[in-house]
């Protein structure tokens, strides 16, 4: 019985083994048959090409050196003629672009409709507007935000009045009492210039117009409208700055006593003038001499107490813009400034001041860098592309692509029967009649022998 088995499982072993073997021989043979179907294809291909022949002879001709004639001629007639259709139509195709071929004209187009014109046919998209100048108030607005000072009650005139009622002719020349009433009134005044030449460059911005002959795009239009506003911007800020620093200039050349001996202190026993000194620097000489602004509590120069923020100088101007406003935002400094004021029972209407509640970008941003930005802490301006759209109207021209390839294609068709109908068959005339030739030169030329060299194999 396990003799039976052994011998059985040997057979399956061997069978399997055959199948194995026929199976790879099979694909052997069909990979063999495969590779003998290609190259027996690619010979007859070659074969087929290399016997080509236009220009047979009549009757045909048995020699090879002019059947070698005749088929060198068929493969140069092949190569000018694939020459001559593929050369004209690759130039119709990509050169003959000069002049539109079709050209459509919408006009009261939506905003909708342009931006898809303006996707599919960026480079021939052309618009006109039906009005050559359009106002820039009809697409521009604009908005100045200020800073907390210019609107608080720092700069009112209730404010001005109690600080004046506190500026006494006892004080001190140095005393910041005797010169807050001006100091404030000073900034009142730049708040106010602010205002005036914001609102006066809100009605230049009206009044401009926009060049809208041609469209423009919207990148273009954002761009040119942002540059055109910075412009006016920048113009009105060197303006002002310019005549600020000619008055402040003026004012120290031409040695202008101030009526607060700011600057000058008068003798009261004799008819001269001494210069003041601030930090050891004489305002005869230089208008910019600051100090820290005090307040006296008694009778004596030593008593006397710092006012964080402020300063006092050669004029009020340079005082107030060395200063950097801080103390109006500290609830303590105001509390110890206002504890040295006198509060009259009548006559003036004021209130306990609140301090500032925005705090600056920095604790020690002076007086002259806000008024150098016109007071302004923001300015917005929207520019309305739909405005400008609809304030232009356009009319829009643009290429139609699909009809210049079909000019393209019918031009081709043109040239290619033109080529096939006349000038293939000259081309070919002119050839056959070379290729005569030469053979004609070749039949007429004396017959050589060549030498046979004989192999004798021993």
């Amino acid at each position: 019985m396990v003799s039976l088995l052994v011998e059985t499982s040997y057979i399956n072993q061997s069978v399997q083994l055959q199948i194995q073997h026929y199976g790879q021989s099979f694909v052997v043979g069909n990979m063999m048959n495969t590779r003998t179907e290609t190259s027996g294809f690619c010979n007859n291909c070659i074969h087929f090409l290399s016997n080509y022949n236009l220009f047979p002879s009549t009757p045909a001709s048995t020699n090879k050196r002019e059947l070698f004639v005749q088929q060198f001629s068929t493969v140069v007639y092949i190569l000018l003629s694939i020459c001559a259709l593929t050369l004209p139509c690759v130039y119709v195709l990509y050169c003959v672009n000069t002049e539109p071929l079709y050209v459509q004209t919408m006009g009261s187009i939506s905003l909708d409709q342009y931006y898809q014109l303006q996707s599919h046919s960026p480079t021939s998209l052309h618009c006109k507007c039906s009005k050559p100048l359009i106002a820039y108030k009809s697409f521009v607005k604009m908005e100045f935000h200020f800073y907390e000072i210019c609107s608080s009650y720092f700069i009112t005139d209730d404010w001005i009045k109690l600080l004046a009622i506190n500026s006494r002719a006892s004080l001190f020349d140095n005393d910041f009492r005797k010169t807050a009433a001006q100091t404030f009134q000073a900034l009142q005044m730049f708040c106010t210039w602010s205002k005036t030449l914001a609102a006066h460059q809100i009605e230049q911005i009206n009044a401009n117009e926009y060049n809208a002959a041609e469209m423009s795009s919207p990148a273009d239009f954002q761009i040119d409208i942002a540059l055109e506003l910075d412009r006016l911007r920048l113009s009105t800020k060197t303006s002002f700055k310019f005549s600020l620093d000619m008055i402040r200039k003026t004012t120290h050349i031409n040695g202008l006593f101030s009526a607060l001996k700011t600057n000058y202190a008068l003798n009261n026993t004799s008819v001269t003038i001494a210069p003041q000194s601030y930090n050891d620097c004489d305002c005869s000489l230089s208008s910019y001499c600051t100090q820290q602004a005090l307040m006296y509590s008694g009778p004596h120069v030593t008593q006397s107490i710092n006012i964080p923020g402020f300063y006092h100088g050669c004029t009020i101007i340079e005082g107030l813009f060395r200063s950097d406003l801080r103390c109006l935002y500290d609830r303590s400094c105001l509390i110890l400034f206002l504890s040295r004021l006198t509060f009259p029972a009548q006559g003036v209407h004021w209130k306990f001041p609140k301090p500032l509640s925005r705090i600056l970008p920095h604790n020690n941003v002076s007086v002259e860098i806000l008024v150098d930005t016109l007071m302004v802490e923001s300015w917005y301006s929207a520019i309305s592309y739909g405005d400008y759209f609809e304030q232009c109207n356009p009319t829009c021209s643009y290429l139609t692509l699909e009809n210049k390839w079909k000019y393209n294609t019918v031009g081709i068709i043109f040239i290619v029967s033109l080529i096939i109908g006349s000038i293939l068959p000259v081309l070919k005339l002119i050839i056959s009649m070379i290729t005569n030739l030469i053979l004609f030169c070749i039949r007429r030329a004396p017959n050589q022998v060549a030498p046979v060299m004989a192999t004798i194999h021993t």
